[in-house]
């Protein structure tokens, strides 16, 4: 996994856990932010937009429960993965509960040591798809094509001044997908970067058909099929 690229806000009001995890993750090739209480940690997550936020579970100015809330409800932060940390000593089952009413991963206890915790950062950065968005489009937040606009990071579209919904993760991937290319995308290819050489080919296919569902109020844009694989036409507005 490349790591340089992204971007990891710790939120953690312990100073001295606070530098130790700073530098293990500066030296792991993370770019990093930190803040010290809640407040300032919902700013700079909104303005900053990381790659995925640690946060620990009791802060100064607030608990951690609620800054997970304040996050997952504003539009421009609620698909950052979070993963939640905790130095007090809480049962399991107790963490599970806490992570159930939140639908998130159960909360990582700091005594199991950076080493896990890195491990941890990398799984969540991966099957959350930031390196595919990485991948995808390193350069930006925003892919364009025509008068379609996809934001990265809320994963929505736009067309012309019209906002749909956020889409599903897979269909989400395939279409940022094909608007990076000029041409047909191979079905192989597709295959290859959003899943895996294992899958079965057609749920390429499958997506495909759910991603045109997505698209059938918007006339202008269509995804064609070709003998070299699936290109996406976006015709301007008369």
């Amino acid at each position: 996994m490349t790591t340089e690229t992204h971007r990891i806000l710790l939120i953690e009001d312990d100073t001295e856990y606070s530098d130790m995890l700073l530098e293990r993750l500066g030296r792991e090739g993370f770019a990093t932010l930190s803040a010290s209480t809640g407040s300032a940690g919902l700013i700079l997550a909104e303005s900053r937009q990381p790659s995925l936020i640690l946060l620990d579970m009791k802060l100064p100015d607030t608990d951690g429960i609620h800054i997970h809330n304040a996050l997952r409800h504003n539009p421009k932060t609620s698909v950052i993965p979070i993963i939640m940390i905790t130095g007090m000593d809480m049962l399991p089952n107790v963490l599970d509960v806490v992570a159930a009413g939140l639908r998130t991963e159960p909360a990582f206890c700091k005594d199991e040591g950076t080493e896990a915790l890195l491990q941890r950062i990398r799984r969540t950065i991966h099957s959350s798809g930031q390196d595919l968005l990485l991948t995808l489009n390193p350069h930006g937040q925003v892919l364009r094509k025509g008068h379609l606009i996809v934001d990265l990071k809320t994963r929505q579209f736009m067309f012309g001044n019209k906002s749909f919904p956020q889409l599903a993760p897979q269909r989400f991937f395939l279409l940022c997908a094909l608007m990076r290319s000029d041409g047909p995308v191979s079905r192989e290819k597709l295959l290859l970067d959003i899943w895996d050489e294992t899958r079965d080919p057609k749920v390429v296919d499958v997506t495909i058909a759910r991603l045109r569902r997505d698209f059938k109020n918007l006339r202008h844009v269509t995804i064609q099929t070709t003998r070299h694989g699936y290109a996406l036409i976006v015709s301007p507005p008369h």
